[in-house]
């Protein structure tokens, strides 16, 4: 009898301290937000100001009473050029980028924000004008800094005509073809031809065509030929257009990189080449395409 008694104050004891730890555990929970849906209503205003009302759905978990950020950065989706960099100083993070901030104080431990609402007034994207597809990277941040939960992203087109116009510059491509193993100025390479490059831009403008080169993985390569670099080092290749018109057409437009531009050892690789139309300042007039490729050297 007295060793069934022993066992069921053992067991008693073992059921109290697990309901404890589960008490521990769940009081030293994590905070972190469950992410529900988002709207966006870009045809919106707000003081006198264009922009886009962001609308969003969200869960704070175990943060009761405790101030933190959504906080909401834009970047061009595709992935070459990063997020968009602050020019005036009014939306914007301490990186220098465009970035939009709101800040929430949940008042239970697991606290619904439903039609949560941000504004973005369109003049603070700091764009050239061009045609965009951008992304909406949103968070939720604690207010002096570092993420608690990636809420989602949101990709959409931004497009912005020229000063006094309705005319939104922008750029296509028919088809590219590659050239491998081509000789010029003693050098081998490959030679690249864009076939029916159009630009819709102002006129008696001088305008890029922009080609970086990079891994399938989206790694950048980089170049120690100052003929091949961007200004950050990576390969990349540039041709100047006059454009003499606001619609303009080069029915095959040709540029030639060599091998030795991309920094690679000797063999084959899997490469990418990001190409796009620029101003000559470097701002994005439109991102054309990504165009796959081997090189064998």
């Amino acid at each position: 009898m007295k060793k069934i008694s022993f066992l069921l104050l053992c067991v008693l004891v073992l059921v109290m301290c697990g309901q404890a730890m589960d008490r521990i555990h769940a009081n030293n929970a994590d905070p972190k937000a469950v992410f529900e849906k988002i709207t966006v209503d870009f045809k919106a205003m707000q003081e006198g100001e264009n922009g886009m009302m962001l609308h969003l759905w969200f869960t704070v978990h175990e943060m009761k009473d405790s101030g933190s950020t959504i906080a909401v950065y834009f970047m061009h989706n595709d992935y070459h050029r990063g997020y968009l960099k602050d020019t005036n100083q009014r939306y914007y993070s301490g990186a220098g980028e465009v970035a939009l901030y709101k800040n929430i104080k949940p008042k239970t431990s697991a606290d619904a924000f439903e039609d949560f609402q941000i504004f973005m007034p369109y003049s603070e994207l700091d764009l050239f004008p061009g045609d965009y597809p951008l992304t909406m990277d949103i968070k939720l941040i604690k207010l002096q800094g570092g993420v608690i939960s990636q809420l989602t992203r949101y990709d959409f087109n931004f497009t912005k005509p020229l000063p006094n116009t309705s005319i939104i510059p922008s750029a296509s491509v028919d088809s590219i073809v590659i050239d491998h193993n081509i000789t010029e100025n003693n050098k081998t390479g490959m030679r690249i031809s864009l076939k029916k490059l159009s630009i819709s831009a102002s006129k008696n403008t001088e305008n890029y065509v922009a080609i970086y080169f990079e891994k399938k993985d989206r790694t950048k390569l980089k170049s120690s030929n100052a003929s091949y670099q961007s200004q950050s080092g990576q390969a990349a290749a540039y041709q100047a257009l006059n454009q003499v018109y606001d619609n303009s057409e080069w029915a095959n437009l040709v540029l030639f990189v060599p091998y030795d531009a991309f920094g690679l050892d000797k063999g084959r690789h899997e490469l990418q080449m990001d190409i796009d139309v620029i101003y000559k300042n470097g701002g994005l007039i439109k991102h054309l395409r990504l165009q796959p490729f081997q090189a064998e050297l």
